[in-house]
C-alpha cells in the first residue's frame, strides 16, 4: 500500500511512505535505497549483506535500509521463503530515526525484543491494508507501525498473571467472531475457569 497522497485525520506518528506484507518472499533485493525501510522478518531466515559487511537473518528479526547504502538481503538456502512485513518512510526522516537510535551503522539487524506482541500488531496491520480506504485508516497504520518499531526494541514485559493471558486470549477471538453468538459458561471452561470467576476477572480486567 503506497500511503503518500492518502489524507490523515490526526497526524501525530511519523508517516509511513509505503507498507506490505510478503507471506512467502522469496526474491533477493539487490540496490542501493534511496528511503529508510524497516523489514520485520517473522518466518524464515537469510542473510544480509551491506557494503563490506555480512549478517545473518533469523526470525523473529528487523533489518534496515538507509538511503545511499547499496544492500543486497534474501531469503536462504537458496529456493527458501520468509515472512515479511516492511516499512517504508522518506529519507527526510533520517534525523528522527537518528535520535532515536535506530542507524545502521549502530545496529542494521536486531532480534525482536516481544515476538508475540510484535506478532500481534502485525496482525493487526494486516487487517488495516485490508481496509485501507476507511477513514482514519492511514492513521492507525502509522501508529501501528511506531508501535512495532517500539515493541521490537523494547524488552518483553514480565508475563501476565495466568486469568490476565487467558482473557486477553478470550477477547482476540471474540474480536475476530463478533458475528458468532458465544456461550459464558462454554468460554470459561473452555480457559480453565468457573463462571463466577470468569465474569468477575472480565468485568476488573475490561
Amino acid at each position: 500500500l503506497h500511503m503518500g497522497a492518502l489524507p490523515r485525520v490526526m497526524p501525530i506518528a511519523p508517516k509511513v511512505r509505503t507498507v506490505g506484507y510478503l507471506p512467502a518472499r522469496t526474491m533477493w533485493i539487490k540496490r542501493e535505497f534511496e528511503s529508510v525501510d524497516f523489514s520485520f522478518i517473522l518466518k524464515g531466515r537469510g542473510r544480509l549483506r551491506c557494503g563490506k559487511r555480512s549478517f545473518p537473518i533469523k526470525a523473529p528479526c528487523v533489518f534496515m535500509a538507509w538511503p545511499g547504502v547499496y544492500q543486497e538481503f534474501g531469503p536462504e538456502p537458496e529456493g527458501g521463503t520468509w515472512e515479511q512485513l516492511f516499512m517504508v518512510y522518506d529519507a527526510k526522516l533520517v534525523s528522527m530515526f537518528d535520535s532515536w537510535d535506530i542507524h545502521p551503522a549502530k545496529q542494521p539487524v536486531w532480534p525482536i525484543a516481544s515476538p508475540q506482541t510484535v506478532r500481534n500488531l502485525a496482525n493487526e496491520l494486516i487487517g488495516c491494508l485490508e481496509n485501507a480506504q476507511a477513514r482514519g485508516m492511514t492513521d492507525r497504520i502509522d501508529r501501528i507501525c511506531e508501535r512495532l518499531l517500539l515493541e521490537s526494541r523494547l524488552e518483553q514485559l514480565p508475563a501476565t498473571a495466568p486469568h490476565e493471558a487467558y482473557l486477553d486470549h478470550v477477547r482476540r477471538h471474540l474480536a475476530k467472531n463478533l458475528a458468532q453468538r458465544h456461550d459464558v459458561k462454554y468460554l470459561a471452561r473452555e480457559y480453565g475457569m468457573a463462571e463466577v470467576t470468569f465474569r468477575k476477572k472480565w468485568t476488573e480486567w475490561f
